[in-house]
């Protein structure tokens, strides 16, 4: 006769009464999110070719649960994920997505919307977390409104994106220099970069 470690994992056949020295297939078959490992004599055969000794016997087929990979992914240069690997069927995934400098999480692949990602693996899963640019502001002033005046005042832009500002002196007055705290110029248009909010 044949018998399983688990019936839920699945299921085996062929046992019965046969002839001595008969040649019979035994029969593995795994559930979903199951593997056959063996039957407890050694064999690896799913389907055994077994030949009928001269004693009763019971043979047992051993499963255990499958494992699947869990392949969590990223752009380049945008962020970092982490929780890719194998997991044992109907264990917990735990995913993390973490921006980059400069990016934001958006959601992943599949439309869900938190950057810890929990499920449970029922099979191989390919996912990708996506980030986006964030915007900043750009604010520019003058020193005196009385003697000119900036455009645009205020500016967004994305995530190493550039937005070009210009100087324009009222009459009477002209332009000496711009002022950003770590660098100055004297040109009139100066284009600023968006690497963080700035004024």
């Amino acid at each position: 006769s044949v018998t399983t470690n688990s019936s839920i994992m699945g299921t085996a056949n062929g046992g019965g009464t046969y002839d001595y020295n008969s040649s019979i297939t035994l029969i593995a078959t795994e559930k979903p999110g199951y593997k056959f490992v063996k039957w407890d004599n050694g064999s690896t055969e799913k389907n055994y070719q077994y030949t009928v000794p001269a004693a009763h016997v019971i043979l047992t087929a051993i499963f255990e649960p499958a494992e699947y990979t869990v392949n969590a992914g990223v752009q380049e240069g945008s962020g970092t994920v982490t929780g890719s690997g194998l997991y044992t069927y109907q264990t917990m995934a735990h995913l993390q997505a973490t921006p980059g400098k400069g990016y934001q999480f958006s959601k992943w692949s599949n439309g869900y919307g938190d950057a810890q990602y929990d499920f449970v693996v029922t099979k191989d899963t390919t996912i990708n977390a996506i980030f986006v640019p964030k915007n900043y502001t750009i604010y520019t002033a003058v020193n005196d409104g009385a003697m000119g005046r900036v455009e645009p005042e205020v500016s967004q832009c994305q995530y190493q994106g550039s937005v070009m500002v210009t100087a324009i002196p009222n009459d009477g007055y002209d332009f000496e220099r711009w002022n950003d705290g770590t660098a100055t110029s004297t040109a009139k248009q100066r284009t600023y970069y968006a690497y963080d909010d700035r004024d």
